[in-house]
């Protein structure tokens, strides 16, 4: 008798860890809302929103959470971290919070470190609310689907690399960097979603590249160290990334900047996943396709 009991509560522990599985989520699709030209979705943070947030390839760590959001959850710092406009050498420090649980549809990411300061300093763009960075998804396929404004997290990995639409990154400090090549010149940059602008080359760079137009001064940037001016020119050479062909691009530039970066200006034509276990990324393009 105490042998049928004790197989029948071993069924039942089973049973229960089994159902238990099948009901962890493993995949969402939600809306992409658009913050200027980067990607932003909603989400829940300890139970409570939703909170639109940015998701940011070229920011370190696992999250951001603007100052007014940490305020609204009274929430108490755990610490200070150093953090710095990811392609300069400045830094600055600031406080670091704990999320118990910050939720994207159906999965939950628990004990989330976020470090805080004010996000909302142009006064034309929506009031967002915090920062996902690269390193939440590390666990999973990300993919941020420009065109039909969704963004899809999955378990999963991406088939090897092609050199044509499957790239290997390598990561440096925790985000993503890919070959790319400007004529003869060959570079790493990186693929930032966070980045407003198409293609940021630093002006060390600039100044070796034969140059299609005069350079102009289009406006200040901003970031964690303050502002920048900005500037653009037109490049004489091919922009190549992967199978895609990009020819005398217009690029900005500027002082702070010390790598190329890709910006959302230019993932938005994509369809982009990210598959961090494996150091690869896919670039699908929907339209007006340029290839080798």
């Amino acid at each position: 008798m105490r042998m049928r009991t004790l197989v029948l509560i071993v069924t039942i522990i089973l049973i229960g860890a089994l159902q238990s599985a099948a009901q962890k989520p493993t995949a969402v699709d939600v809306p992409m809302s658009f913050y200027g030209t980067r990607p932003a979705i909603e989400v829940m943070v300890n139970g409570k929103g939703p909170f639109l947030f940015l998701i940011d390839t070229g920011a370190q760590g696992m999250a951001r959470a603007d100052a007014s959001l940490v305020q609204r959850l009274g929430l108490s710092a755990i610490g200070q971290s150093a953090a710095s406009y990811v392609s300069s050498e400045k830094q600055v420090v600031l406080n670091e919070f704990r999320l118990e649980t910050l939720s994207i549809g159906s999965i939950q990411f628990r004990e989330v470190t976020a470090l805080s300061r004010d996000y909302n300093t142009f006064s034309y763009l929506p009031h967002i609310d915090g920062i996902l960075a690269f390193g939440l998804f590390s666990d999973y396929l990300l993919t941020l689907d420009f065109p039909n404004k969704r963004v899809r997290i999955k378990r999963g990995e991406l088939p090897k690399p092609d050199g044509a639409r499957i790239l290997n990154f390598e990561s440096r400090n925790g985000v993503p960097f890919i070959d790319v090549s400007v004529g003869d010149l060959k570079a790493k940059a990186m693929i930032d979603s966070g980045a407003i602008r198409a293609i940021d080359f630093p002006a060390s760079v600039v100044s070796k590249l034969p140059l299609a137009s005069y350079t102009r001064m289009i406006g200040k940037g901003s970031s964690v160290i303050g502002e920048f001016e900005v500037r653009e020119v037109r490049l004489q050479d091919t922009l190549s990334i992967g199978r895609y062909l990009f020819p005398e691009p217009m690029i900005t530039f500027s002082d702070v900047d010390k790598e190329i970066l890709i910006g959302s200006a230019m993932l938005r034509e994509f369809i982009v996943t990210f598959d961090q276990k494996n150091h690869r990324v896919q670039f699908i393009k929907t339209k007006r396709q340029m290839t080798k």
